[in-house]
C-alpha cells in the first residue's frame, strides 16, 4: 500500500492493528472496481526515515483511514526531535481538489527550519511555532501556507537597522507557490512584528532561487512608511522605487562609509513626502534617485524642501574620473539646522560646488561654499559685528 504512494516501504516501521472492512457481491468474475475497502488503523511508535526533507519522522501515534476515495493520516510525531501534530491527506481521484495535503504544527528550532528550507538566519533566531500545509495539486504544481508565531523569536533587519527581541509579539503568514519543487512566487506575504508591518508579493526567477520582483504595498516601521518596487536588473543589482508618506535614512547617514565592494549594485529612486534625515529633522516632499555601483556611490540627485517650503537642489554626479557635488537653497540657516550643523543663521542662500577627483568613498572633496543674506542669531557681539 505504501509502494502505490510512490514511497518506499523499507522507510517506515512500527506497530499497527488494523480493522477492515470488506463489501464484495458474491460471484465468480469478481473485478477489483467491485469491491469496497474500508480500513481503520492505530499506528504506533511510528518511524519514517528521509520523510520531509531529509528530517526523520520518530515516536509516531497515528491513526489511518483508508476509503475507496481518499486516505486520512492524523496524530503525533516526533521531527528531528521536536513534537509536532501532523495530517496527511491523499486524494485517489482524478477529480479530487488536490492529490495530496500535509500539515504540521508545532514549535520549530532552527534545525528543523533549516531542513525545510526556511532556517531564516540570520534574520530569524529562535524558536517560531508553526502551522505548516504543503498542498500538492498533481500536475506539478503545489503550495506551502504558513501562519508563523514569533513571539519567542528575534527578529534582525540588518539592511533597515531593525530587531525585535524574544518576547515582543510578531507573527507571520505566506502563501509560496512551487513549480515542480521550485519557488515561483510568494503570493502573499504579510508580517506583523513589534512595530514592523510588511505587505506584499515576491516572484522568483526560474530557478527558484533568485528574487526577480518584489511588490511591497505597505512597509512601515519606525518613521518610514512607503510602499516599495523591486526588480532585479539583467545586469545584476536591483531597481528600487519607494513612494510614500515618510522615509527615515538617519542609520544610513549616521553609518561610516561602507567599504568599496560590500554592496551589490543598485538604484534607488524616492517620492517621498518627508525624508527623515534626524530626530526632528526632515525634508520635505523629496524626490530624487541614488545608484551604487558596486564599489562606491555614484550619484545622489534629490530636489525637496526645508524650512517654509523653501528648495534644496542637491546632486552629488560623475564627472570625468570623479564626482562632481552641488548643494544649492534658497534658506541656507534651515540647510544648516536639517544637517545638524548650526542653529544659529536664519535664511541666506546657500550654494556648495565641489570636485572629487576619483570615485572612490576615500577620497577628497574640493569646493566652495557661500553664503549670502542671512542673519546671526544668539551669537556674541563680536561675532554679529
Amino acid at each position: 500500500f505504501v509502494g502505490k504512494l510512490g514511497l518506499d516501504p523499507a522507510q517506515f516501521s512500527g506497530g499497527v492493528a488494523v480493522r477492515l472492512k470488506l463489501a464484495l457481491p458474491l460471484i465468480d468474475d469478481l473485478d477489483l472496481d467491485q469491491i469496497e475497502l474500508a480500513v481503520a488503523a492505530n499506528l504506533r511508535a511510528v518511524a519514517w526515515r528521509k520523510a520531509f526533507y531529509g528530517l526523520d519522522v520518530t515516536d509516531g501515534d497515528l491513526t489511518l483511514e483508508v476509503e475507496e476515495m481518499a486516505m486520512a493520516v492524523e496524530g503525533r510525531i516526533g521531527l528531528a526531535g521536536a513534537p509536532v501534530d501532523f495530517a496527511w491527506t491523499e486524494n485517489f481521484t482524478q477529480s479530487a481538489a488536490f492529490r495530496r495535503r500535509l500539515a504540521l504544527k508545532g514549535r520549530l528550532g532552527g534545525a528543523v527550519r533549516q531542513a525545510l528550507g526556511f532556517a531564516g538566519e540570520p534574520y530569524l533566531e529562535g524558536p517560531v511555532f508553526a502551522d505548516l500545509v504543503l498542498t500538492d495539486h498533481g500536475d506539478g504544481t503545489s503550495e506551502l501556507a504558513a501562519v508563523l508565531d514569533l513571539g519567542e523569536a528575534v527578529l534582525n533587519l540588518p539592511e533597515l537597522g531593525w530587531t525585535k527581541p524574544s518576547g515582543v509579539a510578531g507573527s507571520a503568514r505566506f502563501r509560496l507557490a512551487l513549480v515542480d519543487q521550485r519557488p515561483a512566487a510568494l503570493t502573499e506575504l504579510a508580517v506583523d512584528a513589534g512595530d514592523l508591518t510588511v505587505r506584499g508579493r515576491v516572484t522568483f526567477g526560474a530557478d527558484g532561487a533568485k528574487l526577480e520582483e518584489a511588490e511591497i504595498t505597505h512597509l512601515a516601521y519606525g518613521a518610514t512608511e512607503v510602499e516599495a518596487m523591486v526588480a532585479a536588473r539583467p545586469e545584476g543589482g536591483f531597481e528600487i522605487r519607494l513612494k510614500g508618506p515618510s522615509l527615515d535614512i538617519s542609520r544610513f547617514l549616521e553609518e561610516e562609509e561602507e567599504e568599496e565592494g560590500e554592496m551589490m549594485p543598485i538604484t534607488v529612486s524616492a517620492d517621498v513626502e518627508r525624508l527623515w534625515i534626524g530626530p526632528e529633522r526632515h525634508i520635505a516632499k523629496v524626490t530624487g534617485a541614488v545608484s551604487h555601483d558596486g564599489e562606491a556611490w555614484r550619484s545622489i540627485v534629490f530636489q525637496g524642501e526645508v524650512g517654509d517650503g523653501k528648495k534644496i537642489d542637491f546632486q552629488f554626479v560623475p564627472e570625468g574620473q570623479g564626482r562632481r557635488l552641488s548643494i544649492t537653497s534658497d534658506d541656507a540657516g534651515a540647510v544648516l539646522r536639517v544637517f545638524d550643523l548650526t542653529g544659529n543663521l536664519v535664511g541666506g542662500r546657500l550654494e556648495v560646488v565641489g570636485v572629487r577627483e576619483g570615485a572612490g568613498a576615500g577620497q577628497p572633496l574640493k569646493g566652495t561654499a557661500v553664503i549670502e543674506d542671512y542673519q546671526l542669531i544668539e551669537a556674541s557681539v563680536l561675532v554679529r559685528f
